[in-house]
């Protein structure tokens, strides 16, 4: 079984904030791949199905994302899903707008979902990280995660998304650098 966890805060006041591009595309593989309606257990909303022969969760905590770690260590422990199973798809403000990268067994970068995770399960998970860019000199970086999407940005989170969908099987096998590569080969 493969988890595959979708990093936000929970609310309609952040649903298409930048801090929630993991539960923008969670949310988006689920509908392109008919995911059924996702059911709320272990402090999250998680959905089941199996893809290509293997077994996939979903998960999108219902934590703030400081508290992620609270809603993915008691579904692993429930599943016995390893680090090594776990891809969380989270922010990244150090990474460009819309650019992807994929990290393992690395420090948390300051993503406080991501260290919460870490520390209640261990620090060998593999990351999809999605670049929402860095804000500039005089705007606040929590008002900055905080902040919505533009409707040209959406448009185009909604075409990366839709690449790793269709790379998804890549994720499934662990292919993690065919899964980058593909999707990024697409965007120049």
């Amino acid at each position: 079984m493969l988890l595959i966890v979708g990093l936000g805060n929970i609310g309609q006041q952040y649903q298409n904030t930048r801090h929630n591009v993991g539960f923008l595309c969670l949310d988006y593989i689920a509908s392109f791949y008919n995911f059924p309606a996702p059911k709320e257990n272990y402090k999250s909303l998680i959905a089941e199905k199996n893809i290509d022969s293997h077994k996939v969760l979903l998960q999108k905590p219902l934590t703030f994302m400081n508290r992620s770690g609270d809603a993915v260590q008691p579904l692993c422990s429930y599943y016995k899903i390893l680090p090594d199973d776990v891809i969380v798809i989270q922010d990244d403000i150090d990474l460009d707008f819309n650019v992807l990268r994929y990290k393992t067994e690395s420090g948390d970068g300051g993503q406080k979902g991501i260290r919460d995770i870490q520390n209640k399960i261990g620090k060998n998970i593999h990351r999809i990280k999605i670049g929402i860019g860095r804000p500039s000199a005089e705007k606040d970086v929590s008002d900055y995660v905080l902040s919505n999407f533009s409707k040209s940005e959406m448009i185009d989170l909604e075409k990366t998304f839709y690449e790793m969908a269709i790379e998804l099987p890549h994720l499934l096998k662990k292919d993690f650098k065919t899964f980058i590569e593909n999707i990024n080969k697409h965007k120049k």
